[in-house]
């Protein structure tokens, strides 16, 4: 037995694609995850939440795609919130005080106008952080969050911000708000130990989360970054990408044989409808 009791899975490189939503989610093989993770549950007592930096309403999207919308939060806007999909309440993590708000808010236009150099856009619709997703080609997202921290490099020794990246994203959250925070306070808020937690990540965004929980994992197309993380832990990194891959990893956190028949037959079924091309990248433009 493992002693894990929940899985935190990230979505954007894991669930579905980098690309900063300018990739299709692959439907069906959403829809197959989320068949597997209610087995899981149903037979283990296992639950599972997202850990993104994607706001409130994408994430409930999300959950809403996986069949997954119950009363355990997922940690959303990069660990600024705890959101409950089923009630759509809300709590803020801790380190967001009135006063740290206020000091974020107070320097917020001053980032957004430093990003404006560069070729990336802002997110829309995150109330506790600011993104910038990347242009596809134009720079990589790491490159990007080290022109941002040297351009804002005096508000983060004055303790008001923080700024980590994903493979297509810049996030700049108020200072002590991460994934890593988020988890530790889903932990009290649910009463389920972190070294009662699995976690699945894939780039740089995720160190918070893959070096907190019992046990880390990840898909094939991890960062090298990510994965060195994992593998250090003595954690795993699937054959196997996206998807594919969360499926995979979820089959570690138990012995269950029902659990283990039902991902081997999703991974076969989704090897073989493999394209040459992904047709979900499929993009219709004027």
């Amino acid at each position: 037995m493992t002693g894990i009791r929940a899985i935190g899975i990230d979505f954007e490189g894991c669930i579905s694609e980098a690309g900063g939503g300018r990739v299709s989610w692959p439907t069906r093989n959403i829809l197959r995850l989320g068949v597997l993770l209610r087995v899981l549950y149903q037979e283990t007592g296992i639950c599972a939440f997202l850990v993104t930096g994607r706001q409130a309403p994408y994430a409930e999207a999300a959950l809403q795609a996986l069949g997954i919308v119950t009363d355990i939060p997922s940690i959303v806007e990069n660990g600024s919130i705890l959101y409950y999909p089923k009630t759509k309440k809300f709590n803020l993590n801790p380190a967001i005080t009135e006063s740290a708000l206020s000091r974020f808010i107070g320097v917020r236009q001053q980032i957004i106008d430093t990003t404006k150099m560069y070729p990336c856009v802002r997110e829309l619709g995150k109330e506790f952080m600011l993104s910038f997703s990347v242009q596809h080609g134009a720079i990589e997202a790491s490159e990007l969050a080290q022109n941002i921290i040297e351009e804002v490099d005096d508000l983060i020794k004055l303790g008001i911000i923080e700024v980590t990246h994903s493979k297509s994203a810049v996030d700049v959250t108020i200072r002590g708000v991460n994934k890593g925070s988020g988890l530790d306070y889903w932990s009290s808020e649910c009463n389920i130990a972190i070294e009662n937690l699995a976690g699945i990540g894939d780039s740089e965004g995720d160190l918070p989360t893959l070096d907190r929980v019992k046990m880390p994992m990840s898909p094939a197309n991890v960062t090298q970054g990510a994965k060195k993380v994992v593998l250090n832990r003595d954690g795993y990194v699937s054959p196997y990408p996206t998807t594919q891959g969360v499926i995979d990893c979820v089959t570690r956190v138990t012995d269950n044989s029902r659990v283990h028949l039902l991902a081997a037959r999703f991974i076969e079924e989704i090897t073989i409808e493999r394209p040459t091309e992904d047709t979900h990248k499929l993009v219709f433009e004027r």
